[in-house]
Order: structure tokens, then sequence, then C-alpha cells
């Protein structure tokens, strides 16, 4: 808000666990001139691809939190099954659970990071314009 933006994007974080903060005048907008794909869950995807409209602030997170072997997103059954086992190990912490602990926690468990192996690559690489 302090730097006007009408786009705030915390990319490059473990999938599933970033955020996007939006200015309602530039979600109009986006809406009105983008095309069907863009008035999608992709809404973002048009100020994303109209980067030269928009003031658009960019946040970085800490190195060990930009993991491209980790989902925390639910697309597929088996990142049911990973949520599942976060929320077993972490349930008496939630809804303060710090993300630090859950990456070390699948670093522990390397069987659940290769049941999401497979979308990893897929996701990531098309996930951030």
């Amino acid at each position: 808000v302090e730097n006007h933006n009408d786009a705030t994007f915390l990319d490059n974080i473990v999938d599933g666990c970033g955020f996007e903060i939006l200015r309602l005048r530039a979600l109009q907008e986006s809406h009105a001139k983008g095309d069907d794909k863009h008035r999608s869950e992709l809404c973002t995807l048009y100020i994303r691809e109209n980067k030269e409209t928009f003031k658009i602030e960019y946040l970085s997170p800490p190195e060990a939190l930009i993991r491209k072997d980790i989902r925390l997103t639910v697309d597929y059954p088996e990142d049911l099954i990973v949520c599942r086992a976060v929320y077993e190990t972490f349930k008496d912490q939630v809804p303060r659970v710090e993300l630090t602990e859950v990456v070390e926690f699948l670093d522990r468990n390397p069987n659940l990071k290769k049941l999401v192996a497979p979308f990893c690559e897929a996701g990531y690489s098309n996930m951030y314009l």
C-alpha cells in the first residue's frame, strides 16, 4: 500500500505458499481487457503479461523456501496425501506452522516428496512470468 503497487507478488516459493496482493482497479482492468483465460484462476496473468501497464513489486522469499521439489497445494491425489501427512504432523501448531519446519519435515520424508515429484517440474515451469 505504501508503495502504491497495483500488484505485489511473492513468487519462487514452495508451490501453494506464495501470495498476490492486488488493487481492485488492477483486477478490474485485467478482467475487462483480458481474455477468457484471464477471467479464471489465472486472474493475475494479464497483469503479469502487461508489466509496463501496472506498478508491480516482486518480493523474494528466504533462500531456504525456494524449493522447486516441493508442493503444498492440492491438485492431484498425491498432493492430498502429502498435505494430510503435513497436517497430521503439525496439527497441534495450526494455524501457526512455520513453513521452514514443513520443508524440513518433507526433507526428512523423501517418500512424500517422491509422490509429488512428477508434478513439480511441469507446475513450476509455467507458474510465473
